[in-house]
């Protein structure tokens, strides 16, 4: 699992793709897919007709700008 600040404060469920926790019904949830490689775009088109919302998260350190990288999570994590 990436290390996010704050994660340990998150109160739904985490999970990583390759030990997916098939127990956890997706359906009408709001989900966030940190990652945008093939794995993740594959996820959150899967993701589309089950989930009511589904966003995909950057990790990438090209992000990471005086701070860039923190305030995309936040941002992004109040959409979720």
């Amino acid at each position: 699992m990436p290390e996010i600040a704050g994660i340990d404060r998150f109160d739904g469920d985490i999970f990583h793709t390759a030990r997916w926790d098939h127990s956890v019904q997706l359906e009408g949830r709001r989900v966030g897919v940190v990652g945008n490689g093939s794995t993740g775009v594959q996820i959150v088109s899967a993701l589309a007709g089950i989930a009511s919302n589904a966003v995909p998260l950057s990790a990438d350190g090209a992000m990471d700008n005086a701070g860039g990288e923190r305030l995309f999570f936040r941002r992004a994590a109040r959409r979720i």
